[in-house]
């Protein structure tokens, strides 16, 4: 705007001589040079390169220090999926070396981040997207490892569950069994009825019509509960079982491994 500014305050006339166009000169000449003088220098290589540092030469140093950093950022990210899937195979490795081939889990505040109350009103996307990344790659790694599947809840709403199945592991939610209070199903065997223990005893069952050759007993199971007396009952029945802490539920895995 300066520059602008300069160009308007000069008024010219028509008939102006040489004096006229002298003193313009005079005027205006020592801008255009400071101007002319200013783009040559700015342009310049060393210019473009560092008239952002505090001088001090090291440019393309600082330039190689931010890649650097956002690589390295950008590689810790990138490998987050891959650690829980190294993970998840480790704590499958650790089941099929006790033999555990039957795994039991709750739903509500375990296999997901919240608890419906078994009176979920939002949507089915809304639902499946509260998944736990971890359960989403245990479930799998088990599966892939041959071991039966079973979803245990107090929940009625087993047909929102069967639709989260199928929305996670589309290739295999119709193998894992449901056991929730929606009435469909009774237990009539003599085992205990407290906490998931009849649900488990029934999954078992189901399975057993599907797999006939398949062996299944308490010390080949394993019960993943958010509520802690699911737990007592499930170990005081001898069956093994971990508590999942919904506050620091990353600390399954380290259980799963460390199970004997």
């Amino acid at each position: 705007s300066n520059k602008e500014g300069a160009g308007e305050g000069v008024r010219i006339p028509a008939t102006s001589n040489i004096t006229s166009q002298q003193n313009l000169w005079d005027r205006v000449g020592p801008f255009v040079v400071f101007t002319v003088v200013a783009v040559v220098v700015c342009w310049s290589p060393r210019c473009m390169g560092g008239c952002h540092s505090r001088g001090d030469g090291n440019d393309n140093d600082n330039d190689n220090g931010s890649n650097m950093s956002l690589s390295a950022r950008s590689k810790s990210s990138a490998s987050a999926p891959d650690r829980l899937s190294d993970g998840c195979r480790k704590a499958v490795a650790r089941l099929v070396e006790l033999k555990i081939n039957f795994l039991a889990i709750d739903f509500d505040q375990t296999i997901i981040d919240v608890h419906t109350g078994g009176v979920w009103k939002g949507t089915m996307p809304e639902l499946a997207e509260r998944v736990r990344p971890m359960f989403k790659a245990l479930i799998k790694e088990a599966h892939d490892n041959d071991i039966k599947l079973a979803v245990v809840t107090f929940s009625p709403q087993v047909q929102f569950i069967r639709e989260f199945l199928h929305a996670h592991f589309p290739d295999f939610a119709d193998t894992v069994i449901i056991r929730g209070r929606d009435r469909t199903w009774s237990y009539e065997g003599a085992g205990s009825r407290q906490g998931k223990q009849a649900h488990m005893a029934s999954a078992v069952e189901e399975l057993l019509t599907r797999h006939p050759d398949l062996e299944i007993t308490k010390a080949t199971t394993l019960l993943i509960d958010d509520d802690a007396n699911n737990i007592r009952v499930a170990l005081g029945d001898g069956v093994r079982a971990i508590w999942l802490n919904p506050n620091k539920s990353d600390n399954l895995l380290r259980d799963v491994r460390n199970l004997t």
